[in-house]
């Protein structure tokens, strides 16, 4: 579902692992995201890694019905200006300290950053360069 800019409510950012552990049926997660459904959003960043996964899967149809269904119900947050701009200043930053990151993870921090969300992930280690990245893990243990 997507939401202008202006009317986002927005808390926390899930990345592409927690939508998957969703997917193959992580209570926790799901209980996390139905519980909180107005605060949880994915960027189209995450959208375009889970189609990728979808279309590349054993059961393609399946999945990207799963998707098309939760995309339906989670708010989606563009990647726009803003957010290219923040990505700009994490990679520089990164760079400039000899810790650098993946391109998509630091297009995710950026856009998370952007929009004062927290970013729920799976691989804290991925973003933990991040200066001022808020970061959960809803799946430790």
């Amino acid at each position: 579902m997507y939401i202008p800019a202006e009317k986002w409510i927005l808390m926390f950012l899930l990345d592409t692992n927690v939508i998957i552990a969703y997917f193959k049926g992580s209570h926790v997660v799901k209980e996390r995201i139905l519980s909180n459904i107005e605060e949880i959003a994915v960027s189209t960043l995450v959208i375009a890694e889970l189609y990728y996964g979808a279309k590349s899967s054993q059961y393609p149809g399946k999945n990207l019905e799963n998707l098309s269904r939760f995309i339906d119900i989670i708010h989606v947050i563009p990647f726009d200006l803003s957010c290219a701009i923040k990505f700009g200043d994490i990679k520089s930053k990164l760079r400039a300290i000899g810790k650098p990151t993946g391109e998509v993870d630091a297009l995710i921090g950026g856009t998370a950053m952007t929009h004062d969300a927290v970013l729920v992930t799976n691989n804290l280690k991925h973003f933990e360069n991040i200066e001022g990245l808020k970061m959960e893990n809803w799946l430790a243990k």
